[in-house]
Formats: C-alpha cells, structure tokens, sequence
C-alpha cells in the first residue's frame, strides 16, 4: 500500500493552513488573551509541520510548538524547523500503550506538556490501523465503532488533553456531516462551544477526491446561545480560490452565517445541516411537525449484495462464489475462511445485457420517475447473496442510493435489484388503501428535496454522495392515508398517467411533473411562498441533472391558475 493509504496521509496546502492557523490564533486570543512565550500549541499528525509554521508566522513566533507524526520521514523534515519538540510515534497509541498511559509516558521522556492550549491538526483520514489495531483497543475511545474513521479517534484523544477553554482545530473529512457520524457530533457540541464550522467541499487537497471540513472548538461547558461561525464553500467559490482569483477570508466574508449550537443540539442525530438558512427555518420547522413518516407507509430493503460489474469469484477449497472486490493477489472466502490465490480461481462475471436469468435495475438505470437500462443477472451461483426472491415480487419503488435528491421510480417487472438500490414496499396492511405512485409523488417532489437538502443532505457534487434507508424512511409527511381520501379524484388520474408513462420507460412531461408538485403542495399545505423559498435553494445548488429535472418546471407552471 502506498502511504497515503496506510497513513491516511493528506498534507495541507500552505494556504489553507495559513486561513486555518490564522482564525484559531484569532479564536484563542479572543477567548484567552494574547499569545505568550508560554501558550503550547500540539500538532498531533504534524506530517512536515505546515499548520505549525503558520501558527509560527502568525504568532511571530510567540509560543511553544509541538509535533507527532507516525511517518519517520515526515518528522525528519518537521524537526529541521522546530528541532528535538517533533516526535515520531503513533498518537493513538504512544509507546505502544494505550492513549492515556503512552501519553503520560511521552511526556515524562520528551518533556511535553501534560496539555495544550491549542491543538491543531489535519489528521490521517480513513488510515489503515491493522498494524495497529489490536493496541487501539486498549483504549476506551468512545468513538470506536465500526463507522469511526481515524480522524474520528484524533478528535477524541485530542479533547482529553487540551486545557479548559483551550482551542481545538482540526481539518477532517466531510463524512462529519453524514447521519452515522451521530457520536461525534454529539461529543462536540456536549464538550465544546463550537466556534467554527466550515464545508469547504474537493479539489482542496491535490490529488484527494473526497471532501473536507473544518471545526474549531472551545473545550468549555456549552453555551446554549453560543452562535457558531458556519461556512458552506460552494463550487464557484472554491473555484475562485484554487483559480487565485480569491482567498478563504474573501470568500468566508461573502458567504458567513451564524448559527446557534442550540439549533444542532435539537436536530435529529445532532445534524450540522449547514444548509439551512435563517429565512428558512420556519418553513423546515413546520414541515418537521407533520406527525407522520414516510416509513409508517413503506418497507425497505436492498437487492443482491454485488456491483453493476458483477465480477465474482469461486473458491476453490469450499467451491462457494463472492463478489470479486479487488484486484489483489489473493482473498479470504467469506464462506469458509480459505486462503485463496485469485490466479488459482475461476472468474466469472454475472451481469451483462445477455438474456440470461432474471432481469436486473442498477443504479445507474434510475433516473426521476424513469428506468433506462436493461441488464440480466445469473442467479444460480451459490453462495452469492440474492436475497430471498420475494424481495423483488409485487410493484415497488426502487431508488438510487448514490446521488443528489432522489431518484425513484417504480419497478412493475418483479426485477431483481443490485446493492445500491432501495427497494420501498407498500405496506402490507395498507396495500389496497394508498395507491404506490402516490408515494412515488411524495418522494420525488420538489417539497421533499428541500427537506432533504436542509437536513444536511448533499447540493453540489462529491464523490459517493448517498441517500440513507433511515433519511428516507423518516421523512415528515401528513397522514397519507387521509389526504389520499380527500384528493381521491385529484391523485387517482395522476397516479393513472404516471403508471403509463413509468411502464412504456417514458420521461415525465413538464405538464404532469408541474400537476403532480401542485398535488404535493396541496398535501403538505405549502403556499406560493414557500416555494419561493424552496427554489431559492434550488438555484444555490449546483447545476447537475437532478437539480436541473426539478428546475425546468417553474413556480409559474405549477401554481397557474390558481391564484
């Protein structure tokens, strides 16, 4: 492995570690008073000390710097600069123990500090800790789960060692802002004012296709009223500054908005959702207050655990298949622990256009309201995990998990579906009581995008963005059951039409895409005004083809007529 990927290694570009060291310096200094010869600064993953030198630079050298980093080579450059206070060792778990026993043994023979009033970092992301993975579990990180990423831990070691009202700041994946990073986000705002919070999206980190953030916080008792500085860096931005033709602070200033840490703390799995303006709350608050989810109208489950690729792989011990994820020499049989060299097994790929076995949607097929595509899967190799073939019987709506917004169509076929496709049932007690292409309306409406946008959901493109099962299925909606009776001989006729064009694999016209969202607005109540507010996002959105499906209907279009 190379050692981005062992170490998780991603070095910071001296411009934005300046933008980064400047505000935590402004940030400690506002809090604590000016920088002393006394005042201790911690990089925890130094690499070759570039967020050091700019808290050098902007402290004129006022403070005592400290490094560790696991690359030897690194710390040999880093020391160069700031000489015998830059340690190679692992800070996870120093000298080899666990964090708390190897810290205080690090600074009884290195003569650090027992805590800081700063740490800064960009720590490794996504590092490969099985060098090293039996000695992180003699720690007792609360973030140690099967989710947490090695950035996750550097934050949590981090606020066990930095002084009350001491400034931690760090430069992490956005994964920060996904639903599964619950623990993390609820251990900030528990421990911390938060003082900043930025989404600062790709292209930052040359070479890295995966999007960063930046927080900076106050290890300090919360204050309910605090205002965190957000900063949401939208492409144009971004581009903008990787262009030179601006800067981080120009853009901060242009783009800055405050929001109380109280607003995190109520949302649901503590949501950084950044998205969400003030002008905006109300309409998603009311809209949080329907009292019923979409999950009390439909199941979900996935299709066969396999890529669009199909590639799988036979063992040649048990004789059972698997997916074929790598390219590397050899594998482990998920089936009985074999040791396998793949040149001594049979490949086969089982997904391609030739009729043979069952008919297949992968997520590439489904487009709003549409299924494009046919592929065909062999479902006679054992050991590969089809799921029980019920899955796929009766009309169902099938989604695309990668992705912006929603993209869901219904399947009448009874086709088989592959891992990144949602497959949403009907409920079986109320099959005959809610028509399935209402709920479809519902999903792919315009009024559910903004939802999902200002719940912390994705508006420009990133590598794998995805819609969740759980964000799905807890969307607020009224009681469909209800509004289905009162506008029977409203959506009835639409529902008709939908489920035409949906089997003959036709797009939606602007005519019906335009009635379907005045439907929508009628169920949830939603005025002309609220809309407003909702394309208002939409334009603040990047210019894809899901956004540009919602946006070639008009306000105009939808609400004719009707004023």
């Amino acid at each position: 492995m190379n050692k981005k990927k062992v170490l998780g290694a991603v070095y910071t570009p001296s411009s934005f570690a300046k933008y980064i060291a400047d505000k935590t310096k402004n940030y400690y200094e506002k809090i604590n008073g000016p920088f002393t010869k006394n005042t201790s600064v911690l990089d925890p993953a130094c690499g070759d000390g570039e967020l050091l030198k700019e808290i050098y630079k902007s402290t004129n050298g006022t403070s005592q710097l400290f490094g560790i980093d696991l690359d030897a080579e690194a710390v040999k450059a880093s020391s160069s600069h700031f000489g015998k206070n830059i340690v190679n060792d692992n800070f996870l778990v120093p000298n080899g123990l666990s964090f708390l026993e190897g810290w205080k043994k690090l600074v009884s023979n290195k003569n650090f500090p027992s805590s800081f009033d700063i740490i800064i970092a960009n720590p490794p992301w996504g590092a490969c800790t099985q060098s090293y993975k039996e000695k992180l579990k003699l720690n007792q990180f609360e973030l140690m789960t099967r989710q947490a990423d090695t950035s996750d831990l550097f934050i949590e070691a981090s606020l066990s060692i930095v002084k009350e009202n001491g400034i931690i700041a760090f430069i992490i994946p956005d994964s920060i802002f996904a639903l599964e990073r619950d623990n993390l986000r609820k251990m900030l705002l528990s421990k911390c004012n938060i003082l900043f919070l930025g989404r600062f999206g790709e292209k930052l980190f040359k070479g890295v296709n995966r999007a960063c953030a930046v927080i900076i916080c106050q290890k300090a008792n919360p204050n309910l009223n605090h205002e965190v500085e957000c900063l949401r860096l939208v492409k144009n931005s971004r581009d903008r500054i990787l262009s030179n033709e601006s800067s981080f602070s120009l853009e901060e200033k242009l783009s800055k908005l405050n929001i109380k840490q109280k607003r995190f703390l109520e949302n649901n799995n503590y949501q950084f959702n950044l998205e969400l303006v003030p002008q905006h709350e109300d309409l998603y608050k009311s809209f949080k207050n329907f009292p019923k989810k979409i999950g009390d109208y439909l199941t979900s489950t996935r299709g066969v655990e396999l890529s669009k690729k199909g590639n799988v792989i036979n063992c040649v011990n048990c004789n059972y298949w698997q997916p074929l994820v790598s390219k590397k020499d050899g594998f482990t049989c998920k089936h009985c622990g074999h040791e396998n060299l793949i040149s001594s097994c049979e490949i086969d790929c089982i997904i391609s256009p030739t009729v043979k076995g069952k008919k297949i949607i992968v997520g590439e097929h489904i487009t709003r309201y549409c299924c494009s595509g046919q592929l065909f899967i062999d479902d006679s190799k054992t050991g590969i995990k089809y799921k029980d073939p019920k899955t796929y019987l009766e009309h169902k709506i099938v989604v695309r998990k990668t992705g912006l917004g929603v993209s869901a169509t219904i399947d009448y076929s009874e086709a088989m579906t592959n891992q990144v496709v949602y497959i949403f049932k009907v409920r079986e007690k109320i099959q005959n009581s809610i028509p399935i292409e209402f709920l479809l309306m519902i999903l792919c409406s315009r009024a559910v995008f903004f939802f999902i946008a200002m719940s912390g959901g994705e508006i420009e493109w990133k590598s794998h963005p995805y819609l969740t099962q759980s964000q799905l299925l807890n969307l607020p909606v009224p009681n469909l059951l209800e509004k289905y009776i009162e506008n029977k001989k409203f959506i009835d006729p639409l529902a008709v039409e939908l489920k035409k064009l949906i089997s003959n694999y036709k797009e939606i016209p602007v005519t019906l895409d335009a009635k379907i969202e005045l439907l929508v607005s009628k169920i949830y109540g939603f005025t002309r005004a609220d809309y407003e507010k909702k394309y208002a996002m939409l334009k603040t959105a990047e210019n894809l083809k899901p956004i540009q499906a919602l946006k070639r209907v008009s306000i105009e279009q939808i609400f004719r007529g009707t004023e």
